[in-house]
């Protein structure tokens, strides 16, 4: 689902993208000195995409 996008310098932490039937889908974590947490979820009907800044949920 995301292998065409770039997105260094993050790190994909976690990448569940063919199994849509779970809540956790895909994560990208920048760190060095930015600490923010792409965070993309299914929940039954809809996707919701969370950015989490210094791991503050």
């Amino acid at each position: 689902m995301f292998d065409d996008i770039d997105f260094s310098p993050g790190i994909i932490a976690y990448n569940g993208t063919e199994f849509l039937d779970q809540e956790d889908i895909f994560q990208v974590r920048y760190n060095e000195g930015r600490n923010i947490i792409i965070d993309v979820g299914w929940y039954k009907k809809e996707f919701a995409v969370v950015i989490i800044k210094d791991y503050d949920m």
